[in-house]
């Protein structure tokens, strides 16, 4: 899959609290693939870390990896501590939802939006002005915060489509029920989901016969549809202008696989202006799209089966693990008048690593 994840936490609704955790990504039919699950006592640097050292272990080195999510400070140490080489990007509905509330002027969102959604610093760039025309401060407040971390004409490394967190938002609606449950009923209405999505997902994806995944190729062909009128004129062997209006043309170049509109680079999917010199060339449009969106990614993504966990007479425990057959308490520390109790979970990571090598060999 592209090299992009996308992490959401929710509250769950059992006595116990805490905080789920949800890491997804996006398969090559535009569909959510989930990664990851994992319940902390709160998101705080120490779960956090936890959490992304894990993460990275199981996904190993991957290069020009992205992020996406919320501004949470506890995420963005965890980021930058386990994947100092990857690229952080926050969630576009976060920072909506924070203008809505500091800043009313009129037109505000719309353009915030449209600077976000961007493919060229230049169209960015004309919406920022237009910000601060109407409201300085909700210009130095998005300003302030990194349009490199926003913006995706500004971005460091690639959002493709993905300008919100919102595929790990809907797995968290999807589980909305299950969130009452407690932890160990929770995790496996989880897991039993995920093996019904998956074993579903694979038999699509092997009875799908066409080279690009359904979802793309009805996004290349909507928009064949929508080019047919544009002029294509060529300027060399590999490059070509295609005149949209009477006074906005796009430069493409098939050597390269890119366009002076930046779509086609930052997404690796065919832009409309490129799709309409392939038809111009007489060749598929599909041609110039990455690998990524392939029928053949989207089998691979999906190859692997989810099994229950077997009968615990059948676990094999480790013997360094059989003295670890009981958790002491939690510390009770009385506050007020003891109508109110916190309770604290002292765990080292040692010890929760201890844990992971139960479950691993479960």
């Amino acid at each position: 899959m592209r090299p992009l994840i996308l992490v959401d936490g929710t509250t769950p609704k059992s006595k116990y609290q805490g905080k789920l955790i949800i890491v997804t990504c996006q398969d090559a039919n535009i569909q959510i693939y989930p990664l990851a699950f994992d319940i902390v006592d709160s998101e705080n640097d120490m779960s956090m870390r936890w959490f992304f050292t894990k993460l990275r272990k199981v996904i190993g080195k991957v290069e020009d990896l992205a992020f996406v999510t919320n501004r949470g400070h506890p995420l963005i140490n965890g980021i930058a501590e386990v994947f100092p080489d990857a690229h952080h990007e926050y969630c576009m509905y976060h920072i909506q939802g924070n203008l809505k509330i500091r800043y009313t002027s009129k037109g505000i969102i719309s353009l915030f939006r449209r600077a976000t959604e961007a493919y060229s610093a230049e169209e960015c760039n004309k919406f920022m002005v237009e910000i601060r025309s109407k409201s300085f401060d909700a210009w130095d407040y998005l300003t302030k915060m990194g349009m490199e971390h926003w913006a995706r004409s500004f971005f460091s490394g690639r959002r493709y489509n993905m300008m919100t967190s919102n595929n790990a938002k809907c797995l968290n609606t999807l589980f909305k029920k299950d969130q009452e449950l407690l932890i160990l009923a929770l995790i496996e209405n989880i897991r039993t989901k995920l093996q019904q999505w998956l074993h579903d997902r694979r038999a699509k994806s092997q009875n799908c016969t066409s080279v690009l995944a359904p979802a793309q190729k009805e996004k290349l062909f909507k928009a064949a549809k929508l080019v047919r009128q544009l002029n294509v004129e060529p300027l060399d062997e590999s490059g070509f202008s295609v005149q949209c209006t009477r006074n906005t043309a796009y430069i493409v170049d098939l050597t390269d696989k890119t366009s002076n509109c930046k779509k086609i680079q930052l997404e690796t999917f065919s832009c409309q202006h490129a799709v309409a010199v392939a038809m111009y060339r007489g060749f598929v449009a599909r041609t110039l799209c990455s690998h990524y969106y392939m029928t053949d990614y989207w089998r691979a993504a999906n190859t692997e089966t989810i099994f229950p966990l077997s009968n615990e007479v059948e676990w094999k425990v480790p013997d360094h693990i059989r003295p670890l057959n009981t958790l002491l308490p939690p510390l009770i520390e009385s506050r007020g008048l003891g109508h109110l109790v916190h309770l604290e979970y002292h765990l080292s990571e040692n010890f929760l690593d201890r844990i992971g090598a139960v479950s691993a060999n479960q």
